[in-house]
């Protein structure tokens, strides 16, 4: 029986994938209790995290947004302006170089 390589990279990236999509689905629920509304948080910053480590700056972009995102729909206006402008700064500073490609 073959043995399966761990792979720091995939798991990450699934991971990455995985909080993204909870964070998603927990967002688009018509209501949600204060356990589902820590959940989308958390999911939202382990997403972040994941991406931290393998994404480009376009993931981390998106993940910044995501995150104000969540803060805004729980109603946290400073901390969704913090990961708002974290967002355009990761945006600026890619254009400034090789530019803002997918």
């Amino acid at each position: 029986m073959g043995e399966t390589e761990f792979n720091k990279a995939v798991a990450n990236r699934h991971f990455a994938v995985a909080f993204n999509q909870l964070t998603w689905e927990l967002m688009s629920q018509a209501s949600r209790t204060r356990t589902d509304e820590d959940r989308m948080r958390y999911a939202a910053y382990a997403s972040a995290m994941h991406w931290s480590i393998v994404g480009t700056q376009v993931e981390m972009t998106r993940a910044e947004w995501l995150i104000s995102r969540v803060h805004c729909v729980l109603h946290e206006p400073v901390e969704a302006l913090r990961h708002a402008q974290r967002c355009m700064q990761i945006m600026e500073a890619s254009l400034e170089g090789e530019g803002f490609k997918e």
